[in-house]
């Protein structure tokens, strides 16, 4: 009983290192992107991450379309890294890999080729993860990770053994029969 509390209180303590995190337009101050007709709008925001390194960006655009047959080219950069994507539909999804740093910058490039109205919507949501999970983690995280890693499988374990010794004492204590012979 008592390891099992020190199991769960130590899931309790033990940081979770974050190897995600998502943002939306909104969150960096992108309200809805609006454009008419044949016209072209480039939106500039700065965010700030968590994470460092090379990670994988996947971008989710939610979108409205006035023409369904209007050609809508999107141009995102983060960082030095972009990519050009068609809109189609009322969703758009697509992934890159990018190289993150404490602050990073934003480039949105929206084109309308077509009659009608665009909007952009600011729920619209990137979400980063990493793609190597150790090069993010701070060195105090990955030494609470070590030892966490060494010390749920001696917690798990301990209980079987226990028991284990408990039962053979068990059996080396019952008093033998003895066989009495009177001669």
């Amino acid at each position: 009983m008592v390891v099992r509390r020190l199991l769960i209180l130590l899931l309790l303590i033990t940081p979770l290192s974050s190897q995600s995190f998502e943002i939306t337009f909104s969150d960096i101050g992108i309200d809805n992107i609006t454009l008419g007709s044949l016209s072209s709008e480039k939106i500039m925001a700065n965010f700030t991450s968590p994470l460092v390194g090379s990670v994988i960006v996947n971008i989710t655009l939610y979108h409205y379309i006035e023409n369904p047959s209007a050609y809508v080219q999107i141009t995102l950069y983060v960082n030095t890294r972009g990519k050009r994507v068609a809109l189609e539909g009322t969703k758009t999804e697509f992934s890159m890999s990018i190289e993150l740093n404490n602050t990073n910058k934003l480039a949105i490039t929206i084109t309308n080729l077509g009659i009608g109205q665009v909007i952009i919507f600011s729920n619209s949501s990137l979400f980063f993860w990493s793609k190597d999970t150790s090069s993010n983690v701070s060195s105090s995280s990955n030494i609470i990770k070590t030892i966490f890693q060494v010390i749920a499988p001696i917690l798990l374990i301990a209980p079987v053994i226990l028991r284990i010794i408990q039962i053979r004492r068990r059996i080396s204590w019952e008093p033998e029969e003895v066989s009495e012979n009177e001669e």
